[in-house]
């Protein structure tokens, strides 16, 4: 923890006590302090003070949840004890290995990845990419390709086994011109007459 950080969490720490502490002596009549918060309540800078206490516990609280919110949880790196230590990678470096293989590919882009991580003595992973395609057509042969080279980089990255790889293409079809459709329905078309003027083999027609 550096010096600001520690300074901050001891004025936070002094403001709750004072601030709630006077209220409380306040709220319970504690006969031993009773006198004492009544003349100091008598001071007029006393509501200024108190409200200033006040002030800096909710920033102190607001701040407290905020990292308590955005903190990662247990499973969010990989991480593996050793007797002189222990050695961790972040969901942020996975991400961003997942992300560089993905457009290592032209024309495509990267909408979100998602890590999950199983298994805490024997990690495991399990990888979900959105990507955009753009102008890219054959998405299930290059869904698979991606798949093949995430799964191969991520273990060869972090030295722990991939699950699973699951391909999401989201995004506006950019591909889809008029003229892609008509190459892709003369390409239907040739291929159904071709199916259709396949000989019958001899054996066929007497059955």
């Amino acid at each position: 923890m550096g010096k600001f950080k520690r300074f901050c969490m001891i004025v936070f720490v002094v403001a709750a006590v004072l601030g709630i502490g006077v209220l409380a002596a306040l709220w319970f009549a504690w006969e031993p302090l009773y006198p004492a918060i009544a003349w100091l309540m008598a001071m007029p800078w006393f509501y200024i003070v108190e409200a200033v206490l006040l002030g800096i516990t909710a920033v102190g609280l607001l701040v407290v949840l905020i990292r308590a919110l955005t903190a990662p949880g247990r499973n969010s790196q990989l991480e593996l004890e050793r007797d002189n230590g222990s050695i961790a990678i972040t969901q942020n470096a996975i991400q961003s290995t997942v992300k560089h293989v993905v457009e290592a590919h032209h024309g495509l882009s990267v909408n979100n990845v998602k890590v999950d991580i199983t298994h805490k003595h024997d990690p495991r992973m399990a990888i979900h990419a959105k990507i955009d395609p753009g102008r890219n057509a054959e998405l299930g042969e290059l869904g698979a390709k991606l798949q093949d080279e995430i799964a191969a980089t991520l273990e060869a990255f972090t030295g722990y086994p991939v699950d699973s790889v699951r391909i999401t293409f989201a995004g506006d079809a950019d591909v889809v011109t008029p003229a892609f459709t008509q190459q892709a329905t003369k390409y239907t078309n040739d291929t159904s007459r071709q199916h259709q003027t396949q000989p019958v083999p001899a054996h066929a027609v007497g059955k």
